[in-house]
């Protein structure tokens, strides 16, 4: 072979090599029915399916990912990037059908889509049906068998009793006790705590309520205009809790959720008087006529508010003065014959150092919580605020007005309080306090001039023990607890923080007006025009994240948009000359959807009716990604989630294959009525047969633990 030969081979192998490593490194996707086999570059890319994206380093092996089933089973696009984010190759990717995962044998997915295999629905609710009477049965039967032995035995015991009792000459008396028995309960009232268990389970805390549009056009001072959209809540003991649907194109792209919590209302306080917790105490002294203080007229004169010589160890406590006349002479043990003066003085000596401040609250001033949860473009935040009344605050994204408030109209909150630096009381109606002091400096350092408000209740006499006051003392209403701070009843919650009163209530009504640059975003500009409008079927799934669409197909002179009202919502519709399609997605709680619509076009009202079938679909709409890093789940997973389909569908698939449903039923009831005469004989059969063949697999390892066994002890021996 010469030089020339062999170069020219050279240069053959050569070319065949790049050939061969450039086919290996040029990208390619193969869909098949829901695979995606991905053939990489071997330089750094990026994976996108839709509008999920993932960068991938020097990968020379090929990628197989396994789409998610989807209810609309749209495709999917698929793209390969290089590293300036632009597309080197793409491809549209048909999903799996959706049927192939809801054709499972006894699946809650196949109950709540009967119409991927009607055959298999009306079999599975058979078998359910069949294995649900036959535990019962069963159930029944062991109670039954477990009550004969009981009595079998009570009653051998009892003739056993009887007969070693014959001979005794003296009779004795049988007792029977009861023993504790399970009452069952009844089929009504199980009935009734599966239905309140399943409404518990699928009840949504949050509701979208009524809500009241206003839209302004406002204009600034450089001469800008534009719309300002207003929405405003209602509030209440029942509707704490609203969800405001945020809108773009017709699709939701997130939610805003506004919670409100108990209403704090903090005490304007009137100041009425100042007190201190006291016990009265009564000094007396009984002077002879014409002797000391006593003398002619002394006790009709004598003013409340004077003290006597005789009584001054008193006049450091507040009180009042008074005099009654008694008996004198020789045999009372005075000279004279006429009245001695019985003097005395009510005086409230305090027992503690602490000073009330006595109290009225002339006004009430709200503090409103309210929780902004909002979850847009797949951001979820949370946030908490305290607003006040009549007060525009801004909040994250929007405005926030409290409209108008109507506070609780509660007997407590008009109550006077007594407060010290310890402790605060509410008082009673017609409580009295004894003593009422001008300043806090009077009660806490001259208490002797405060001011006496009970008139206590003598009789006459020779001693004043017979004084009977009202039992008005702070240190009474201690005692009972209902008079204590914190309080807390079926509507209000009133407690003190430092020296303020605060009362917290879920009473009351109070309206929120909302304004936010988002509802505006949302929003479309509307012109009423004659139109022709269609609405095609719906499809989708029901109570899931994907929701359901709705195509409608609108003709109208010019390019425009039209509202069309439904009777639970309302969405917008492009309309144009050519016929425009709008995809509107809305989320029901039904499987069977026939909703009654109208649109106004002109002067001409249309009225439009949604229908669709919509498939039960539990799972998110996941990663795909994500779909392909986690585990699939069992067959039968779904029946451990007690969340149950609309069975709708289902009653429409029995009534349509009710031939089927006949035979299934006397095919049921006949295997039932074996169970219920032959299941016991059937079980204990059973039993002998797994007894005997435990036995038979457990003799050989018996033996050789047998064996074993001797051949230690002879080691031992020897």
């Amino acid at each position: 072979m010469g030089h020339n030969q062999k170069t020219v081979l050279a240069i053959t192998l050569l070319a065949i090599i790049n050939l061969v490593g450039a086919q290996s490194l040029t990208p390619n996707i193969v869909c098949d029915t829901g695979k995606v086999t991905v053939s990489p570059p071997w330089h750094n890319f990026e994976l996108c399916f839709d509008s999920e994206c993932q960068m991938f380093h020097h990968r020379n092996t090929n990628m197989i990912y396994y789409l998610p089933i989807s209810p609309s089973n749209g495709k999917v696009k698929v793209d390969i990037k290089d590293d300036n984010g632009t597309t080197v190759l793409s491809e549209n990717c048909c999903r799996p059908e959706f049927c192939i995962d809801s054709s499972k044998f006894l699946s809650k997915s196949l109950l709540g889509n009967p119409h991927c295999w009607p055959v298999g629905a009306i079999l599975s609710v058979a078998v359910m049906l069949y294995l649900t009477v036959s535990v019962i049965l069963l159930i029944c039967w062991t109670s039954k068998f477990l009550t004969r032995s009981k009595k079998r035995c009570t009653s051998n015991q009892i003739k056993n009793n009887s007969e070693a009792d014959q001979d005794e000459s003296t009779g004795m008396e049988m007792i029977n006790t009861h023993g504790f028995a399970p009452t069952p309960l009844s089929g009504r009232f199980t009935v009734t705590l599966l239905i309140v268990l399943y409404i518990a389970n699928s009840t949504s805390a949050c509701q979208h309520g009524f809500l009241r549009h206003t839209t302004e056009m406002v204009c600034d001072q450089n001469g800008k205009c534009g719309y300002e959209i207003w929405k405003e809540l209602l509030f209440n003991r029942i509707q704490s809790k609203y969800c405001i649907e945020i809108h773009r194109h017709n699709k939701t792209v997130g939610m805003v959720s506004i919670k409100l919590s108990a209403v704090k209302y903090t005490c304007v306080k009137s100041s009425m008087f100042f007190t201190r917790d006291t016990d009265y105490h009564i000094f007396s002294s009984l002077r002879c006529p014409e002797m000391g203080s006593c003398s002619a007229g002394q006790c009709d004169s004598l003013q409340p508010n004077e003290t006597i010589p005789e009584l001054r160890g008193s006049r450091k406590y507040p009180g009042y003065s008074a005099c009654d006349y008694t008996c004198g002479g020789i045999l009372c043990g005075c000279l004279l014959p006429t009245p001695a003066c019985l003097f005395y003085r009510v005086a409230h000596i305090p027992v503690s150092k602490d000073v009330y401040e006595v109290f009225k609250c002339q006004d009430w001033i709200p503090r409103i919580q309210v929780e902004i949860r909002s979850q847009l473009f797949g951001v979820n935040e949370t946030k908490n605020y305290t607003i006040q009344p009549y007060v525009e605050s801004k909040l994250s994204t929007m405005n926030v007005t409290v409209l108008s408030i109507r506070k609780p109209d509660q007997p407590l909150i008009n109550r006077r309080f007594a407060q010290s630096n310890h402790s605060t009381i509410i008082l009673p109606e017609l409580f009295r306090n004894p003593v009422e002091c001008a300043t806090r400096d009077d009660a806490r350092k001259r208490f002797h001039v405060c001011e006496n408000k009970i008139i206590c209740s003598c009789s006459g006499g020779t001693t004043p023990h017979h004084c009977k006051c009202p039992d008005d003392a702070i240190g009474h209403l201690h005692r009972d607890t209902s008079n204590i701070l914190p309080l807390e009843t079926a509507y209000l919650r009133i407690r003190s923080e430092g020296q303020n009163i605060v009362a917290e209530s879920h009473e009351g009504e109070l309206t929120i007006a909302i304004g936010s640059t988002l509802f505006t975003n949302s929003s479309e500009f509307i012109i009423n025009e004659q139109c022709d409008i269609v609405l095609h079927d719906l499809v989708g799934c029901y109570s899931c994240v994907h929701g359901s669409e709705v195509i409608a197909t609108c003709t109208s002179q010019h390019k425009n948009e039209v509202l069309v009202n439904c009777q639970k919502y309302s969405f917008t519709v492009g309309c144009s000359p050519d016929g425009e399609n709008t995809t509107v997605r809305i989320n029901h709680d039904s499987a069977i959807v026939d909703e009654a619509c109208y649109v106004t076009c002109g002067d001409t009202t249309t009225n439009l009716t949604i229908k669709g079938l919509l498939v039960y679909h539990q799972t998110a709409n996941l990663s795909v990604f994500w779909h392909n890093s986690q585990e699939t789940e069992t067959e039968w997973g779904d029946l451990f989630d007690f969340h149950l389909p609309d069975l709708n569908p289902l009653v429409e698939t029995i009534k349509h294959h009710w031939k089927m449903v006949v035979a299934l039923a006397v095919a049921t009831t006949t295997l039932l009525s074996l169970t219920y005469f032959l299941g016991p004989v059937v079980i204990i059969a059973l039993f002998k047969v797994l007894y005997a063949t435990l036995k038979c697999l457990a003799a050989p390892f018996l033996w050789m633990l047998s064996v074993a066994r001797s051949l230690i002890i002879e080691v031992l021996r020897n």
